[in-house]
């Protein structure tokens, strides 16, 4: 029987091998990057051993520090000290909702507070009030408010370390310094394209005029639920500027403290909850999240807590978990709708293990919290267009704001077949704009630990409410990083399969294989990866962090450094067309651009109409309709466009690379009034 269950067990190793030897896969790797990332983590090591020479610390403090003076460099101390803020209240906050549940109390605590701040931020996104001392002032009162608590809980996170890291020395050190290879992505500036089209926009919006536009006519996704860039938008009003990647930190932290509390809850050894961090933090999938700033990121530390949370009352079969519960499925249903797929089966799971009558009693009350929670942008999307999951279904809503058409985009829909899980590990650039080994080799190696684990009367529910979700997840649209969060919680409950069948030291090495497999891959997640993002970054240390920072700007994101200098050339405003449908990239420009494509369909059809009069006045006509004072351009400006520029004597205001801004309104652009722009304003028509 038990070489039948290590059999089991290793059927994914197995499979990783097959794969490694039948397939082409290792051509995929970018040399030079893999060479450079090396080279990276050689740095990183020689650094924390000079520390740990020249200091008492051990290799495992001794790392982390290296990663917050690195951090220090490009982040910058007040980002830091504002996550640290944020954490602090969140804290206090949420200790009211994890009375009487201890260590993992603790450490859900931070949800559920973060869960409280956004769901009230989110409320309020619409009127005037998001201001760097209103901020300020609330969050600190309440840190202060609850200063005892906090210190109290900040030192019980410090005893756990202490504990953590000498319980399992080895493994510790192997997972931190995994961490800190992930923690890299933290680093660079924002460039991705979901986040430059949209996730930048209301963390912008609030730093420059305080409150959330909800523009759903120029971004379609404007009223989308917002709850991780609500709290982008907190640490960038702080901070005074957008500063993802400290904002970024924070889940990660979260995530990997809730991971470890996760394996501690199902009884999984330390140097096993290590190797959990270990193969989550390597997975070159989690790296592309971390370097943007898409909801991956806060849904899988709040996913995780609610398996925890789950796992908790699996085991005591009590609901004392519950009011936590019902506040981390609100943040999880204001992160994504589609969420409610890991939600209901877990709590099904829940009312099985509590009864129903202790469910029913202690989740009802609790109802209208999380419904407060999760339902601002719901509620707004549902008041300005009439589609509360705008511009999701809106064949069946059909909202006036966009096509009565249900949005589907055909290339993430490949199928679900039997070996779907080998085509995402080695043909990831199917279900991913990646390349070749992106999603990682962890979830394929733990494969049969994951069919072993049903076995485990203390986890066996808990992996089929993961596996509905993944499976229902994956059948609606093939996309690998939706299916992110249900993965990550899976990997703690397959090490307790892995823990089962007794592979010692041996096993361990495995483990670390495939830890190491998966960083190989990492420059394979994204295409600025495979170019080297990380050796342009960290090979120019010695440069100012702005310079730096414009370095890569300009090589990925010319429209960042646009809208730095057109907000200190033109502080009264201006009106930007972005006239390469390719780049819709409006959002770091405060809500003062506009751009022809799927998010804007009304100046997509203005646009093409445009181009259909070679003489250029169909483009002068719209732009004067508009109120513009501004065209962004790439390369050589030729047809309608072209010419609408030349008769309006537009002025070269800016060149950088192969983009030009040109300048339509003269000498005083002030007199130019934003017309489109203020009508398309909908928080101030909100309520009248």
């Amino acid at each position: 029987m038990l070489f039948t269950k290590r059999s089991i067990g290793l059927l994914g190793i197995g499979l990783v091998a097959a794969g490694l030897l039948f397939t082409d896969i290792f051509k995929a790797l970018p040399a030079t990057a893999s060479a450079q990332n090396a080279l990276i983590l050689l740095l990183l090591l020689a650094a924390t051993g000079i520390i740990r020479t020249l200091t008492p610390l051990r290799f495992v403090d001794a790392m982390p520090l290296v990663m917050l003076l690195v951090a220090l460099r490009y982040l910058g101390a007040i980002p830091i000290l504002a996550v640290l803020l944020i954490l602090g209240a969140a804290i206090v906050i949420g200790n009211f909702f994890n009375l009487g549940l201890g260590k993992l109390g603790r450490a859900s605590s931070s949800i559920c507070g973060i869960a409280m701040l956004t769901a009230a931020t989110g409320w309020l996104l619409p009127f005037p009030i998001h201001f760097f001392l209103v901020y300020l002032l609330v969050l600190g009162a309440i840190a202060i408010a609850g200063r005892r608590s906090l210190l109290h809980t900040f030192g019980c996170f410090a005893h756990q370390w202490r504990q953590a890291t000498r319980s399992a020395p080895l493994t510790a050190a192997f997972a931190i310094t995994a961490v800190a290879l992930c923690a890299i992505a933290l680093l660079p500036p924002t460039i991705q394209f979901d986040d430059l089209a949209l996730h930048l926009l209301l963390p912008e919006q609030l730093v420059t005029i305080g409150h959330d536009k909800m523009d759903v006519a120029s971004q379609a996704w404007a009223t989308a639920p917002w709850a991780s860039d609500v709290l982008q938008g907190y640490v960038a009003v702080l901070s005074g500027r957008e500063s993802r990647g400290a904002a970024n930190g924070l889940w990660l932290v979260l995530t990997l403290l809730m991971l470890w509390n996760l394996g501690a809850e199902v009884g999984l050894k330390a140097s096993l909850r290590w190797f959990a961090i270990s193969l989550y933090a390597t997975l070159p999938l989690v790296t592309a999240v971390y370097g943007g700033m898409q909801a991956e990121t806060a849904i899988t530390a709040t996913a995780l807590t609610l398996v925890t949370l789950t796992a908790r009352m699996v085991r005591a079969r009590n609901g004392r978990a519950l009011p936590a519960f019902m506040v981390v499925s609100g943040l999880l249903m204001a992160l994504k709708p589609t969420q409610a797929l890991l939600v209901v089966p877990l709590a099904l799971v829940v009312l099985v293990h509590i009864g129903p009558r202790n469910f029913l009693t202690g989740a009802i009350p609790r109802l209208p919290i999380a419904l407060l929670i999760c339902g601002s942008s719901y509620f707004y999307a549902w008041y300005i267009t009439g589609n509360p999951i705008f511009p999701l279904f809106n064949g069946v809503f059909r909202s006036p704001f966009a096509s009565p058409t249900n949005l589907d985009d055909p290339r993430w829909h490949q199928g679900l077949s039997w070996d779907s899980l080998w085509q995402l590990t080695f043909h990831t650039q199917n279900y991913l704009e990646s390349f070749s080994g992106a999603f990682g080799f962890t979830l394929l190696a733990l494969v049969g630990c994951v069919l072993l684990g049903l076995l485990l009367p203390r986890i066996r529910y808990l992996i089929l409410g993961l596996l509905c979700n993944l499976v229902s997840a994956f059948a609606a649209i093939q996309y690998a990083r939706y299916i992110l969060p249900a993965i990550v919680p899976l990997i703690p409950l397959a090490l307790l399969a892995w823990q089962h069948i007794k592979l010692q030291r041996v096993g361990e090495l495995v483990l670390a294989g495939v830890a190491i497999l998966n960083s190989a891959f990492i420059p394979n997640s994204s295409y600025m990866l495979t170019n080297g993002l990380y050796w342009t970054l960290l090979g120019n240390i010695n440069r100012s962090p702005a310079e730096t920072s414009a370095l890569i700007e300009r090589k990925y994101a010319v429209e960042n450094l646009v809208a730095q200098h057109l907000s200190l050339a033109f502080p009264q405003g201006y009106s930007l067309y972005l006239a390469y449908p390719a780049r819709p990239f409006t959002a770091p420009f405060q809500g003062q651009a506009l751009a022809p494509s799927v998010y804007d369909p009304g100046l997509q059809l203005a646009a093409t109409k445009a181009d259909e009069d070679p003489t250029g006045n169909a483009w002068l006509g719209l732009f004067e309709r508009t109120g513009m004072t501004h065209v962004l351009t790439f390369g050589p400006v030729k047809g309608a466009l072209g010419a609408s520029l030349r008769h309006a004597d537009a002025i070269n205001e800016l060149t950088v690379g192969n983009a030009t801004l040109w300048r339509l309104c003269g000498s005083d652009c002030a007199l130019v009034s934003p017309h489109l722009l203020d009508r398309r304003d909908l928080s101030k028509q909100l309520f009248p």
